[in-house]
């Protein structure tokens, strides 16, 4: 299993073809003053497996994380691939809208993880200023 991409964005969507359609791609976000909320924002995700792995759902984790480890955001995601004839690889990409519901109290380095059974797949910074 590997993670193409995770990026965060202003937004994002997936054309009638499949493509993903990603607008306003960041990798920091600066807050007003501290603490702070943040505002919602897309996250966005292809992961790939070869045609061995296909034909099954996956449950992933991904949670965002600041530079002491602090955790301010789990969430549990289920991933499906679906087997193509060609026995090629199979993609499955996905976006949502991520709410961060904890109040950050300083600016710094965090990290969206991405996880399977406890494994972190990839990871992607997002610095908050």
């Amino acid at each position: 299993m590997r993670v193409n991409f995770m990026v965060c964005c202003e937004y994002a969507s997936r054309l009638d073809n499949g493509s993903p359609a990603l607008m306003g791609v960041f990798r920091g976000i600066q807050a007003p003053g501290f603490p702070a909320h943040l505002d919602p924002f897309f996250l966005a995700i292809e992961i790939e497996v070869d045609s061995p792995m296909a034909g099954r759902s996956y449950f992933l984790e991904l949670r965002l994380i600041d530079e002491d480890g602090n955790s301010y955001l789990e969430r549990d995601l289920e991933v499906e691939f679906r087997r193509r004839p060609d026995l090629g690889p199979s993609y499955c990409y996905f976006c949502e809208r991520v709410h961060v519901g904890r109040e950050i109290k300083k600016g710094g380095p965090f990290r969206f993880d991405l996880l399977l059974d406890g494994e972190i797949l990839s990871s992607a910074r997002l610095d908050v200023g």
